[in-house]
Order: structure tokens, then sequence, then C-alpha cells
């Protein structure tokens, strides 16, 4: 077992340093380190929230996560942010919009206020 323990420990090493060098690749590429990848626009589709599996749902005016089904309160465009003061063209910044009322989802509130409540499975 010592020698697959070198061998898996070798690898690691290959691998952070291969993660790393990707890193400072995509820092010295962006002007702002939360600008890395550019945001996607699409419309009248379903937003899903990865660590949940659950999807963005407009409830009565409150957005909460809920079984993706395909139901008009569950679609949701984006739209680019440009123009805006302090917003550099083309970084990637979206409204996201519900399709049906054509509302964007504003924050609420603070976030150490956030109610954590799921429904559903």
């Amino acid at each position: 077992f010592k020698a697959y323990a070198a061998e898996e420990a070798a690898l690691q090493k290959v691998i952070a340093a291969r993660d790393k060098a990707h890193a400072q690749e995509q820092y010295a590429e962006a002007h702002n380190p939360l600008d890395l990848y550019v945001s996607a626009t699409f419309a009248n589709d379903f937003i899903e929230v990865g660590h949940t599996a659950l999807c963005l749902d407009n409830v009565g005016g409150s957005i909460k996560q809920d079984r993706c089904k395909d139901d008009a309160s569950t679609r949701w465009s984006t739209k680019p942010i440009d123009g805006a003061p302090k917003v550099p063209a083309n970084a990637g910044f979206v409204q996201i919009i519900d399709t049906k009322t054509g509302n964007c989802i504003v924050p609420e509130g603070k976030w150490s206020e956030v109610k954590k409540e799921f429904t559903g499975p």
C-alpha cells in the first residue's frame, strides 16, 4: 500500500499545481476577481439551485426553492446590466426576470435574517 500512497501523493501534487496554474491564468485575464466568467443569458428557462437540486419559484411574490415543474411561476429570463453606474459593459452582471410578471428579483432584508424554508421532498 505504501507504493499506492506515494503514487497518490504524487498525483495530488500534479493536480494541485495544474489547478494553481489555471487559477493564476484566470486571475491574470480578469480585471476583477469576481469577473472570472461571464454570466449566461437565457430566456424562459428554469433556474436550478445546484446544492439543493430545487428550482426558483415565484410563490405569491416571494421567491422560494421548490421542486422543478413545468409551470409559468418557475420560468425566468436574464437581461444584461449595461450602463449602470460603476458597471462596465459586458461585465457579466444580469437581472433575473420573472417571465410571467416581467418583474426582477430584488433582495430584501438582511442575509442574517434569511429563513431557510424548503418545500418539496
